[in-house]
């Protein structure tokens, strides 16, 4: 079972969501003018992950019993991570790919188990190398890119 945070930042964070509170080390990112939020660029892109990481906190089951709130959560979960991705700069599209399958995933079970609860094959998708690779650089990005604070990381 996942404790609140750990579910909330699954759910996103993609990218969002989604992370890290670390800086920006590696990998191919090239933060300029015109990808601040506002600006044109990925400013949507910006707008978006802002806007993804705030409900998926307000679409956060009150109740874990209730299926219902459960599978919503999942419903939004997987709705914003297309918004997201869709709207993803091209210099980190790649990384964000890899966090929404394995998010994408998350979503898809809980919205069938009506529980929140990662199934082992997502958790081992979590542990992997490469995820946690695009997880740390879609985190940089976002922090350094949107100015999005840092988010619970990961668990289970």
């Amino acid at each position: 079972m996942l404790n609140r945070h750990g579910s909330r930042w699954a759910a996103g964070t993609l990218i969002a969501v989604t992370m890290l509170a670390t800086g920006y080390t590696g990998g191919s990112h090239r933060s300029t003018g015109a990808s601040k939020p506002g600006t044109g660029g990925a400013g949507n892109f910006c707008a978006l992950a802002t806007e993804q990481s705030k409900g998926l906190t307000k679409a956060f089951p009150t109740d874990y019993n209730n299926a219902d709130q459960v599978k919503a959560y999942g419903a939004y979960l997987l709705a914003s991570n297309a918004r997201v991705l869709a709207a993803a700069p091209a210099d980190i599209r790649g990384d964000i790919e890899s966090v929404t399958r394995v998010t994408d995933a998350l979503g898809h079970a809980v919205q069938k188990a009506g529980k929140l609860a990662t199934p082992p094959d997502v958790r081992a998708l979590r542990r992997s190398p490469a995820y946690q690779a695009a997880l740390l650089n879609v985190t940089r990005d976002e922090r350094d890119r949107c100015r999005l604070g840092a988010s619970p990381s990961p668990t289970g």
